[in-house]
């Protein structure tokens, strides 16, 4: 298995918005050899994943914060997409539940196969109708599980604002989400920070390089499982006295 470090056109993207819940496996794309891919881009995190430790530096960008796909907000996404092979940790402050995300090196994916917080997601750019620019992201759910109709649907939503301003929202007797055109329709963001580049910053503290990591150890993932044997009882014989 190999980790999904893939820039895709616009194109792509329209066979893949007609996805269904029904039958689909979810698994990372092959990364292409960098010697067939010609002149094409492509930071450290986007090279198999490298470890943290020899992250090459960057020159100073803007760090774009990872959101949550916004909900009734209007916002356009930007071309491209990129598919990573990811821990998710749950994450409760305050009554607020969020999820982190730790990227997976390719050589732990077998390792770390039977875990279920082992997961694919897609991470697109997007800007806000009112200019703001970040990250956001669809989870696809465990490498060889089945999509809900949650990741499904969202996915196929952000995909549609690669071609028109919308916001989405929750349909829960559906359990899918779904969109709103905007009606105001200027024109779709084309300019942004570099997406390899900033998406490297958003890791570059978050890659999992060996089944130690503090991550992994703290949660209890891809550890040894522990035995929960009980030590052999051992029967004590009461020597009896006879009264004489």
């Amino acid at each position: 298995m190999t980790n999904t470090l893939n820039n895709e056109a616009t194109e792509s993207q329209a066979t893949s918005s007609t996805d269904t819940n029904e039958g689909h496996s979810i698994s990372a794309t092959t990364l292409d050899d960098s010697s067939s891919v010609s002149n094409d881009k492509r930071s450290s995190i986007l090279d198999r994943c490298k470890p943290s430790n020899v992250l090459k530096p960057i020159d100073d960008p803007d760090k774009l914060a990872l959101i949550p796909t916004p909900k009734n907000e209007v916002f356009a996404t930007f071309p491209v997409v990129i598919d990573l092979v990811v821990i998710v940790i749950p994450i409760n402050e305050n009554g607020f539940k969020t999820d982190e995300f730790y990227l997976v090196i390719d050589d732990l994916h077998d390792a770390l196969a039977d875990e279920k917080s082992l997961q694919s997601i897609s991470i697109y750019m997007i800007q806000m109708l009112t200019g703001e620019i970040s990250f956001t992201f669809c989870k696809n759910g465990p490498l060889t599980g089945i999509p809900c109709s949650w990741f499904v649907s969202k996915k196929v939503c952000i995909e549609e604002s690669v071609d028109q301003w919308l916001s989405v929202s929750t349909n829960k007797d559906k359990k899918i989400y779904e969109v709103s055109i905007s009606g105001d329709q200027p024109d779709l963001p084309s300019e942004g920070p570099d997406f390899d580049e900033t998406l490297e910053l958003v890791f570059e503290e978050r890659i999992i390089d060996s089944l130690d990591h503090p991550i992994l150890v703290a949660n209890n993932i891809g550890q040894p499982k522990r035995t929960t044997k009980k030590a052999p009882s051992r029967r004590i014989r009461q020597s009896q006295t006879q009264n004489s």
